[in-house]
């Protein structure tokens, strides 16, 4: 498929975003349809005359929101139905006129910034263990977590938080959800919690409701 996108170098917004931003757009709009093939990494970027890195980072982008697929010894195809899909307005569209981008924080639980998250690394270390530890991961463990995880947890808080504990008295969850409301059956009834305000709603709630008639959840700023 030939495909020729337009870079801005000037742009503020990376050449991988703008990747990401017209191939996004193009799916959106039917351009690129489910099934097409792209272009490899080497050819894309000999034709825009940019890195090969930059093309690697946009297709990992893509493939881990589910815009495309990787097809062993085959390439890179579009893996999006733009079928009662909302339109993407891409980087542009939200960033705020009132705010640079270049100063502003963002701070609400979940919102994770994949400009800066190692993509890369993650998917590397994740196919190393699926190589090195597959047979223990596919093998049911202990109810608690991972004992050799719990043991280096334990040793963590005694030497950063003075805490002395064994992996004994360690649990390692999959949600913080789960382990408070593991919490709150394990404490004894009626205790008293103090809780940061503002802070987590879900746990206050998980706290408030869980607590029984004559528990408290005190709020403190």
């Amino acid at each position: 498929m030939d495909v020729t996108p337009f870079l801005d170098r000037e742009s503020t917004i990376p050449l991988y975003q703008q990747l990401i931003d017209y191939f996004k757009n193009n799916m959106h709009d039917g351009a690129l349809r489910k099934g097409m093939k792209l272009p490899s990494k080497r050819s894309l970027s000999n034709k825009l005359h940019i890195s090969q890195t930059t093309v690697e980072r946009c297709y990992e982008q893509l493939l881990a929101e589910g815009y495309i697929r990787s097809r062993p010894r085959s390439g890179m195809y579009v893996d999006y139905d733009a079928v009662n899909r909302l339109h993407y307005k891409g980087s542009q569209g939200v960033r705020s006129p009132k705010h640079p981008a270049s100063t502003v924080i963002d701070f609400h639980y979940g919102h994770v910034s994949s400009d800066d998250f190692p993509l890369h690394s993650w998917k590397k270390s994740l196919s190393t263990s699926y190589d090195f530890h597959l047979d223990r991961l596919c093998k049911p463990k202990d109810e608690f977590g991972e004992y050799a995880l719990r043991s280096l947890i334990a040793d963590y808080v005694y030497q950063t938080r003075g805490v002395n504990t064994s992996a004994d008295h360690v649990y390692v969850g999959s949600t913080t959800s789960y382990l408070l409301t593991l919490l709150c059956y394990v404490l004894e009834e009626c205790q008293r919690v103090g809780f940061e305000d503002p802070g987590y709603p879900r746990s206050r709630e998980i706290f408030t409701l869980l607590k029984k008639s004559s528990c408290t959840v005190a709020g403190r700023s």
